[in-house]
């Protein structure tokens, strides 16, 4: 499949999902209540930020329910997926690190043409970012940049590639250390469940079983590095409670929730 250019679940709901950054500055986009795309950046790495653009930034497509963003390596900067009211996904990215915009476009279709009600993206620790998207079967579709901020491989089932059970919500995260990305899911108990990459870019580790790191029950997740190599989590619980667990080191144990 070559690169684009070149290169949501609940209609209603506000959704931020912008685990990845920009070399130069750091994205944030979000959904309003009209499903309408605002963003706002970062000048300075860890810095200020720039006031709010939208309604429909970057001239994107309206209805959008889901979004999802990741930092590319290589010669590009962030790039931006969204799903339409179509339930298709729509692909945008900075031609530079920190720089302009690329204009929308149509992502390719899975060989089952799939209507996905949910992604998440994030780099592999290799500077290659790896896509993962939700159908409306509760399946999820994956795939990889070949090179960092290059082309991209054919979709694949990843619920059937990797025996996954049927899944609610996803969040995939990169991790420090030895370690690739890491990928969590909610089943259809909402019980928390997860795999990751045992090296930068290689294998998948098993997933695991129970409620992963003895999580509670949770229907909204989502996770990002801390700057230091650490991944932390965040879950919201069945009650409507804001929970999180913090990797102790990059790439390796994890935390209590708290």
């Amino acid at each position: 499949m070559e690169r684009l250019g070149a290169g949501l679940g609940r209609p209603g709901k506000t959704v931020l999902r912008a685990d990845g950054r920009a070399t130069e500055q750091r994205l944030r986009p979000i959904l309003d209540l009209k499903l309408q795309l605002w963003t706002t950046a970062q000048i300075a790495p860890g810095g200020n930020w720039t006031n709010w653009s939208g309604p429909n930034w970057n001239n994107s497509p309206t209805g959008m329910k889901r979004i999802a963003a990741a930092q590319q390596g290589g010669s590009r900067g962030a790039s931006l997926w969204g799903i339409t009211d179509e339930f298709r996904l729509v692909n945008c990215y900075q031609e530079t690190p920190g720089g302009t915009w690329s204009t929308w476009q149509p992502w390719p279709a899975t060989p089952d043409n799939s209507q996905f009600i949910e992604i998440t993206a994030a780099q592999q620790n290799n500077g290659r970012v790896w896509l993962w998207a939700l159908d409306n079967k509760m399946q999820v579709w994956s795939t990889y940049q070949t090179s960092p901020g290059g082309n991209w491989c054919a979709w694949w089932n990843w619920t059937e590639a990797t025996r996954g059970p049927r899944l609610k919500h996803i969040a995939g995260c990169q991790q420090g250390g030895s370690r690739g990305a890491q990928f969590w899911g909610v089943t259809e108990d909402y019980s928390l469940v997860s795999t990751f990459q045992t090296t930068p870019g290689g294998e998948w580790s098993a997933w695991s079983t129970g409620n992963w790191a003895n999580a509670p029950l949770v229907h909204e997740i989502t996770a990002a590095q801390q700057n230091n190599g650490c991944v932390q989590l965040w879950a919201i619980t069945l009650d409507g409670i804001l929970t999180s667990i913090p990797q102790l080191s990059p790439g390796g144990n994890w935390g209590n929730w708290s």
